[in-house]
């Protein structure tokens, strides 16, 4: 066993450096977690937006192509 200091190593890593690191590693592991979540959301929150304003695209152009079909072609020229 090699010795260091007077303390244990495992591979050449002393027990304290290597808690150390490891508790560094879940912590990156749980930041990076919850940024992904969060990112996650927000996409979610884009998509069911952009669903929304197809669907409300979809209505009014219907509407126009309704009020177009009553009033006669001489409209399809305004903007």
């Amino acid at each position: 066993m090699v010795t260091e200091m007077g303390s244990a190593t495992i591979g050449g890593i002393s027990p304290a450096l290597s808690a150390n690191a490891a508790k560094s590693f879940l912590e990156a592991t749980d930041k990076e977690k919850k940024e992904l979540q969060g990112l996650n959301d927000r996409l979610g929150n884009y998509i069911d937006r952009v669903k929304r304003l197809e669907e409300q695209n979809r209505k009014l152009v219907a509407d126009l192509d309704e009020l177009r079909g009553k009033w006669g072609k001489d409209t399809s020229e305004i903007k």
